[in-house]
C-alpha cells in the first residue's frame, strides 16, 4: 500500500512540475503537419483556374528565440490530385496533379498553458501542373511557374505527451503569387490560396 502511494504521489508530482515548467517552449524546435486540404490556383490573364481537394504537408525547424516565442525555417506543399480545370489552355483529362509550394523564415508564438500556437511563414513559392502524355515533352516533366512570394498562417492546438513532445491538431492557410513560366504560356500572373486541415507533432 505504501509503494503504491508512494507511486502515485511521484506521478502526480511529476504531472504538476511538467504542467508548471515543461510546457513552456523553448531551445531547439521541429514541428511536422500533415492533413487533408484544398488549394486553388488561378491566372486571370488566361482565363484558367486549377482547384480541387489533397494533400498539406509541412515542416519547421528551428528554436526558441525567448520563452513560447519560436524563429524557424519552413517548407511547405499543398497538392491537388486530379483537380478540376476550368479554361480551354488545359485539357482537364490530361491534367494528372498540380501544386504550390513555399520556403522561408517564419516565426511561430505559444500561448501557455493552454498549449494554443500561431505562427506564420513567409515564403518563396512556386507552382507546377503535371500532364500526362504531352507530346512536346518527351521527359514529361511537370508545366510550372516562375518563383513567386508567399505567405502561410498556422493555428494549432497541441497536447504534451512527454518533456519534450507534443501532438496536435492545426489548421494552415496560404496564399500566393507567382509569374507564368510554361503553364499558360508564359504571359499570365498566378494567384493562389488554400487550407488544410493537420496532424501536428512537435519536438520541443
Amino acid at each position: 500500500m505504501r509503494s503504491f502511494s508512494t507511486i502515485l504521489l511521484a506521478t502526480l508530482g511529476t504531472s504538476l512540475a511538467h504542467a508548471d515548467g515543461a510546457s513552456e517552449h523553448r531551445g531547439f524546435y521541429l514541428r511536422m503537419n500533415a492533413g487533408p486540404g484544398f488549394s486553388s490556383m488561378r491566372a486571370d490573364d488566361a482565363d484558367l483556374t486549377l482547384s480541387g481537394g489533397g494533400v498539406g504537408l509541412s515542416a519547421a525547424v528551428g528554436g526558441a528565440l525567448a520563452r513560447n516565442f519560436i524563429l524557424f525555417g519552413e517548407i511547405f506543399v499543398h497538392a491537388m490530385g486530379d483537380p478540376n480545370v476550368d479554361g480551354a489552355s488545359l485539357d482537364e483529362s490530361t491534367v494528372e496533379g498540380a501544386g504550390v509550394f513555399g520556403i522561408g523564415p517564419g516565426a511561430a508564438y505559444y500561448f501557455v498553458p493552454l498549449n494554443l500556437y500561431v505562427a506564420g511563414t513567409l515564403a518563396l513559392t512556386g507552382a507546377s501542373v503535371d500532364i500526362k502524355n504531352e507530346p512536346d515533352d518527351p521527359n514529361d516533366e511537370p508545366r510550372s511557374t516562375e518563383a513567386g512570394i508567399g505567405l502561410s498562417l498556422t493555428v494549432g492546438k497541441e497536447w504534451w505527451l512527454s518533456a519534450n513532445w507534443g501532438l496536435g491538431v492545426a489548421a494552415q492557410f496560404f496564399g500566393a503569387r507567382m509569374n507564368d513560366k510554361d503553364i499558360a504560356g508564359g504571359e499570365a500572373t498566378w494567384r493562389a490560396g488554400g487550407f488544410a486541415l493537420m496532424l501536428s507533432g512537435t519536438y520541443n
